[in-house]
């Protein structure tokens, strides 16, 4: 053997060098990925989940969770459809951004009630638009387009509960027909921290 018996073969020098490029080149991705993480929002972590057809769960304020899938995310509110069937197949639920206190992300392939979404001025039809096109919707929107066939809702605020008929809705305020007393209740929207109603159709 002759040479310098210190020297490195070439083909081990090529696989080390090969090796610590692999080596800076996962650095750079996680260093790219902190970095992308560092500007997420919530609101973007429900926009993904919209457009991937992901199921999560949403952990509110006051305690109450939805495992869900999302359907759009709006200015000020999320529409999601509940997972699974029975009585959940037709309802939905509106969701207050501000009340969001923590997403858990499931398997994109579960089994949704009803997720078609068409948009706040279409609100029946199978279409469903990629989730970054209706963004500029607000929670008042999604109650006025539901306001012709009366619904009854659920509206939770914080821990408290008020079911009635959808009456009327304002820039800022729903008004509610409540149940049994029939008495006329006017409801803050940016309060409230979710509504429950059903839909005939698809959202």
């Amino acid at each position: 053997m002759s040479g310098d018996p210190d020297a490195i073969p070439s083909d081990v020098a090529g696989a080390a060098a090969r090796v610590a490029d692999a080596a800076d080149d996962r650095r750079r991705l996680r260093a790219a990925r902190n970095r992308n993480a560092g500007r997420t929002s919530m609101r973007d972590v429900l926009v993904g989940a919209a457009e991937r057809s992901s199921t999560v769960t949403l952990v509110l304020g006051h305690g109450r969770s939805h495992r869900v899938q999302v359907v759009a995310v709006g200015a000020d509110a999320v529409v999601a459809a509940p997972v699974g069937g029975g009585h959940d197949a037709d309802r939905r639920l509106l969701v207050g951004l501000a009340a969001v206190r923590t997403i858990v992300v499931h398997r994109a392939d579960a089994t949704v009630a009803g997720a078609g979404w068409a948009g706040p001025e279409a609100l029946v039809g199978d279409a469903r638009r990629d989730a970054t096109e209706v963004q500029e919707f607000h929670m008042s929107d999604i109650l006025s387009h539901r306001l012709e066939d009366r619904p009854r809702i659920t509206v939770w605020l914080g821990p408290d509960q008020m079911s009635g008929t959808l009456t009327s809705v304002g820039l800022d305020v729903a008004t509610i027909a409540t149940e049994g007393s029939g008495e006329t209740a006017y409801v803050r929207l940016d309060s409230t921290t979710e509504i429950s109603f059903s839909v005939s159709s698809s959202l």
